[in-house]
């Protein structure tokens, strides 16, 4: 019995010992990929538009912290042309967005506080739409 005690107990503080640490930073990842998925669902939908697949990275910022993007691979509709998708990522996101940069291709860079948003339409000739989010991007890159 003392012999089974002294096992359990064992194995209780060192299960304690590990949830202080926050498991190995596997929760840190999660909640992090957690965030950056409410952040998307947060955004403006397109009308009709589905996402089709997601996928996230991790990247190293200043002082070796490490952040999360994820990137949503959306399907929108034949008739969402990129000057139609330009148009309603801009003016939905910027009443609470600033937009940040403008690339070609075309490709819209929002942030709000710490957080970013990246919507690339350069594959819209074939319906596709990436948004890529980090919730938490320029805590990281400053």
């Amino acid at each position: 019995m003392t012999k089974r005690f002294l096992i359990a107990a064992v194995a209780a503080g060192v299960a304690v010992g590990l949830a202080g640490c926050g498991g190995g930073g596997k929760s840190s990842r999660a909640d992090y990929v957690q965030a950056n998925k409410t952040l998307f669902e947060s955004l403006p939908a397109y009308p009709h538009a589905t996402v089709a697949s997601g996928g996230t990275t991790s990247y190293a910022g200043k002082n070796n912290s490490v952040g999360y993007q994820t990137r949503y691979v959306v399907t929108v509709p034949a008739n969402a042309t990129t000057l139609k998708l330009q148009s309603f990522y801009a003016g939905h996101l910027q009443t609470d967005w600033k937009l940040v940069a403008q690339l070609d291709g075309p490709v819209l860079n929002f942030r709000k506080g710490n957080a970013f948003v990246s919507v690339n339409m350069t594959n819209s000739a074939k319906h596709k739409v990436d948004v890529t989010v980090d919730q938490a991007f320029y805590k990281h890159v400053g």
